[in-house]
């Protein structure tokens, strides 16, 4: 099919800015668009900064919700434990409905949609929604949801943080729009999972 779409669930991070090059490199702006979702983040203000600038930067829309997602990491800055249970499987549900309601113009048309998440290599010891077996039964899931075409996309599942950051070179990323830090807004914490693997 030709007429494809894509929706990014863009965090404002250096993963995520990365699929969103790859894709409006791929089909162009006016098939692309960004969903940022607030979910009760540390960082949330400081992470919707940087998803909006990325998205003035490729000249596409920004559609952001927000959630409550329940962690202890969310609540407690000295309890160390970042992961959100299930967050990666929500994001994607909530792109589905999203992408699928902002595309679906003419009730005639028919439309291939990808749902683009930033899950990478290094996150699969850390957490278990970023897990193959996982994006596997969720992409499943979101299909067995639609009557359209759509599919859950995650181009760098097996990369590198290095190799994403290789081929968002390549693709003009502009890296300074975006930030990784799960803890602090005004500067990085230096600590967190995400700042450590940023800084390497």
């Amino acid at each position: 099919m030709k007429n494809e779409k894509c929706i990014v669930v863009l965090s404002g991070g250096m993963d995520s800015a990365t699929v969103l090059a790859k894709w409006v490199t791929k089909l162009g702006k006016e098939n692309c668009v960004a969903l940022f979702v607030k979910y009760g983040q540390h960082t949330s203000e400081k992470e919707y900064e940087c998803a909006a600038n990325l998205c003035e930067y490729y000249g596409i829309d920004l559609i952001t919700v927000s959630t409550a997602l329940a962690s202890t990491g969310l609540v407690d800055f000295a309890d160390k434990n970042y992961e959100v249970r299930a967050r990666n499987p929500i994001l994607a549900l909530q792109a589905y409905n999203v992408g699928y309601n902002y595309f679906k113009k003419n009730p005639n048309e028919e439309f291939y949609l990808h749902i683009a998440l930033g899950i990478q290599g290094s996150d699969h010891t850390d957490y278990v929604d970023c897990r193959a077996s996982v994006v596997k039964l969720l992409d499943t899931l979101i299909q067995s949801l639609s009557n359209e075409y759509v599919s859950v996309d995650v181009p760098y599942l097996y990369s590198s943080k290095a190799d994403i950051i290789k081929e968002g070179m390549e693709l003009n990323v502009p890296y300074n729009l975006t930030w990784s830090c799960y803890v602090q807004s005004d500067k990085p914490c230096g600590v967190c999972p995400s700042c450590k693997l940023r800084a390497e």
